[in-house]
């Protein structure tokens, strides 16, 4: 069983389902598109999750107390999230709101939040993770557990790595409530943060990792990531025979505690 060319496959089968798509409904704008690029990336992670786990659009919420000012800060951080591309939520806990593309879950029901996008560009970078990140930290403060958290991005454009490393460093602090776990950056680059050292030297490691990969690779890694994320085992079957930690690019450490 070779797991290098089972993640190629995956690379090249997301890839090929995205530009079939594309060449259906054309290159023009369509409201669409961010849908379909989600669409694809949930039904593949579906396959492989524990059946207790759903996968859905959806949105978090915070707090179920509404004071008098519910109507002016309806969409405030304080009361819910913003509208998450892929929910993963615990199917055992009661939902809010279900619906065949939609859920609406306490905090408590959540098991991981991820941000897709068809193509990152450099100018959203900073938006897109100061959101996630502010998401991220309120779900991990209130169900006190920490929460697989992932951007997947099928393209990325003028990418810049000390740049996306910095962003994910800025403002974090040692306390991991908003540390974002797993990056996909198109099929060759992929970013997993550390709380051990890989190598098994440091215990007290806190890393974020760029691994650049000279085949494609990025998207198998993070599925696979995905899956393992949610079990006890550390069990080496799902990844190929050579570690990632050749493919390293750069890293950076987290903040010191405040």
């Amino acid at each position: 069983m070779s797991m290098k060319l089972y993640y190629e496959s995956i690379n090249n089968e997301f890839i090929a389902l995205k530009e079939r798509i594309t060449y259906l409904i054309g290159y023009t704008h369509h409201p669409t598109t961010g849908g379909y690029n989600e669409a694809l990336l949930k039904d593949f992670i579906s396959r492989y999750l524990p059946e207790n786990i759903g996968v859905s659009r959806g949105f978090v919420v915070f707090n179920q107390r509404q004071d008098n000012n519910y109507e002016i800060r309806r969409n405030d951080l304080e009361y819910n999230s913003n509208e998450l591309d892929i929910l993963l939520y615990d199917k055992t806990r009661p939902t809010l709101y279900k619906s065949d593309d939609l859920v609406i879950v306490d905090v408590h029901s959540v098991k991981g939040i991820i941000e897709v996008k068809a193509t990152l560009r450099a100018n959203q970078v900073y938006n897109i993770v100061d959101k996630f990140k502010r998401n991220i930290s309120k779900i991990n403060e209130l169900k006190n557990e920490k929460i697989y958290s992932g951007i997947f991005a099928y393209e990325v454009d003028s990418f810049n790595k000390e740049s996306f490393l910095d962003e994910l460093q800025y403002d974090t602090n040692r306390n991991l409530n908003n540390v974002i776990n797993h990056i996909c950056l198109g099929i060759n680059k992929f970013i997993k943060f550390w709380e051990n050292d890989p190598s098994y030297i440091d215990n007290d490691y806190y890393k974020w990792h760029l691994y650049k990969f000279n085949d494609n690779l990025a998207m198998g890694y993070f599925i696979y990531n995905l899956i393992t994320y949610f079990t006890n085992e550390n069990d080496r079957l799902w990844f190929p025979s050579r570690t990632k930690e050749s493919y390293l690019l750069d890293s950076r450490r987290i903040n010191e505690l405040t």
